[in-house]
């Protein structure tokens, strides 16, 4: 049965996608240090702690929201203050010895929490540490102060640790399991692989000639890239969003992370830099994970929505409001769509989540690249649009999804949204993701819900589920996998499913065309197209089709022509087939035995 495979996890049944689990660093990590003096600070105060330590590559994140200030400064051998942390901010990122680096700008602190093989152990958030395997650790200070040192420190004195405490066990921290160190403080491990638990955003992207290169951006843990390999690799840090990919040329992508910060890639995401000349800087311009998309027809245009629509003609070195600095609505732009076929049309969607603004969910419409904008809501709902999808062959065909309850979920437009139909038919009435339209065959659409995915195979006549293989997920992206003809979903906490859409052979003659005379002896080539067949098999009868005489079996399909000597059968009543299960296609010839009788 054709079904939706996982692709995590081990085993026959994980196929092309491989274990895909959060192959990054899990949030929560801790520097170990070993007390060389008294490393301890009491309850209430301050103190300073002479120790030896070594960071392990992590992410940070913070874990409590208790009001307050904690500053923790460490400080190198010579007495130098490589790290301060105050206020949420990292003041003075510096490097802790020459092979141990700190990197980032502005960052939270948190407080303190019971580390899960040490309740005494420090842990700070928000700071990316690399290490290398060789680092040799270096003399140390730590010092803790600020109104939350009593808190962080209620109930006895915090201890620093040492790696030689802690062996080869392992910690569940928020994004996954990981080994936290070697005796010798070396080693850092994942232990992710296999969990499902990744949590994709909108913007999941295929590239068009390679079934085994994707892109992906999760929740809290980046942008990961797809290689055909069975761990995906972390290409780019933050919260992941809406990632694209040059159909002409696989190694340009894209990705960001949040309110629309955008990067490219000319080395297939080995190394990215940022693209957002012309952007608006300003948070509150943008949703969250805001929308980017790609133009399919010019992969050298790229629109992104903030409160306007902005336009690239160059991959992204330079943006400009689309329209001037007139906002659609005052509301941020939520989703956007780009026809298959012409870079110059377009719908983009307003609505956001964000508590206390009013928003505008509205549909507005452009055929000149966004220079104008046609509001086309019309009866649609006062809902959330979640995507925005074009027929691949005709501009003015075009879907909408929409999130919410109690009102139509799925619409689509024959006139570029100057009237929409809505085609929810039977489908259920809750949060609608994302929509996808096969391109072959155009009337078979999908659309993922907040439980699974559904499909139409009569333009949204009628629905049935299709998520067999997969657990009832929310599927925030569909994408259309088109080297391998596979249907992908992006879950929003259970990794990527993929399946196979449903092709149907075809074939049909285009050499005998009917009526041609063939001569006994010569040889005429038997010609003809396919599509989705691997084999043909060619035959002639000499009585009309009452009798069939086999010419050749199993001939590859791909080949599309077959040289055939025209056997010593005068017949005024022949003719030639190829058939395949179905449909099946002949031509009716005559063969004598020399030429012109």
């Amino acid at each position: 049965m054709n079904v939706l495979r996982k692709v995590v996890g081990v085993g026959a049944s994980a196929a092309l996608l491989g274990s895909l689990v959060a192959t990054m660093a899990a949030p929560w990590a801790f520097a170990s240090t070993s007390v060389t003096s008294a490393g301890s600070i009491p309850v209430g105060g301050t103190s300073t702690g002479t120790a030896t330590f070594e960071f392990v590559e992590n992410r940070l994140y913070p874990f409590t929201n208790e009001p307050g200030s904690l500053t923790v400064t460490v400080l190198d051998s010579a007495g130098n203050a490589t790290l301060t942390l105050t206020g949420g901010n990292v003041i003075g990122p510096g490097s802790l010895s020459p092979s141990l680096f700190v990197s980032g700008n502005t960052f939270t602190v948190a407080t303190l929490g019971a580390d899960p093989l040490n309740v005494e152990l420090i842990r700070v958030s928000g700071i990316t540490i690399s290490a290398s395997s060789t680092a040799a650790p270096g003399a140390v200070q730590a010092t803790l102060s600020g109104s939350l040192a009593s808190a962080v420190t209620e109930g006895g004195p915090l201890t620093l640790a040492s790696p030689g405490m802690v062996t080869s066990k392992a910690a569940c921290m928020n994004g996954g399991w990981r080994t936290l160190v070697r005796a010798d403080g070396t080693t850092f491990k994942d232990l992710n692989n296999g969990f499902v638990t990744t949590q994709f955003y909108p913007g999941f992207a295929v590239a068009a000639d390679d079934s085994n290169f994707a892109l992906g951006g999760l929740q809290d843990n980046g942008t990961l890239r797809y290689t055909g390999n069975t761990a995906w690799t972390q290409v780019w840090g933050g919260d992941g969003g809406w990632c694209a990919i040059d159909p002409a040329n696989t190694n340009t992508v894209y990705a960001e992370t949040q309110y629309g910060r955008i990067v490219r890639s000319y080395s297939g995401g080995a190394f990215f830099s940022q693209v957002t000349s012309g952007l608006p800087p300003n948070q509150s311009d943008w949703n969250f994970i805001p929308p980017f998309v790609l133009a399919p027809s010019n992969p050298n245009v790229l629109y992104a929505g903030s409160r306007n629509v902005y336009r690239s003609t160059n991959q992204g070195s330079s943006w400009v409001p689309a329209n001037g600095n007139t906002t659609l609505n005052g509301t941020t732009v939520s989703c956007i769509g780009v026809s298959r076929t012409s870079a110059d049309t377009l719908l983009a969607g307003t609505g956001t989540g964000v508590f206390g603004v009013t928003p505008l969910f509205q549909i507005f419409s452009s055929t000149n690249r966004g220079a104008t904008w046609t509001d086309v809501t019309g009866p649609l709902p006062d809902r959330y649009p979640t995507d925005l999808e074009f027929d691949p062959r005709d501009s003015r065909v075009a879907y909408v999804t929409y999130s919410g309850y109690g009102t139509p979920h799925v619409f689509r437009t024959s006139d570029l949204g100057a009237s929409w139909t809505d085609i929810s038919a039977n489908l259920p009435d809750l949060p609608h993701q994302c929509v996808a339209v096969d391109p072959v065959y155009f009337n078979y659409l999908y659309v993922g819900t907040d439980l699974g995915v559904y499909r139409s195979s009569d333009m949204g006549a009628s629905w049935t589920e299709y998520d067999d293989g997969m657990p009832e997920a929310m599927i925030l992206d569909l994408t259309i996998s088109h080297s391998n003809d596979a249907l992908r979903a992006a879950t929003f906490g259970n990794g990527v499913y993929q399946r196979h859409l449903p092709r149907f052979p075809v074939i049909g003659l285009t050499y005998p065309a009917g009526n041609e005379n063939f001569v006994s002896g010569f040889v005429e080539t038997i010609r003809w197209d396919e599509s989705y067949t691997a084999f043909v098999n060619i035959a002639y009868s000499t009585n009309g089709g009452a009798d069939w005489l086999g010419v050749a079996d199993s001939v590859p399909a791909g080949e599309k022509k077959y040289d055939w000597t025209v056997p010593a059968t005068a017949t005024t009543d022949g003719m030639v087939r190829s058939p395949i299960p179905s449909p099946s296609r002949s031509r009716s010839i005559r063969i004598s035995s020399r030429a012109g009788t």
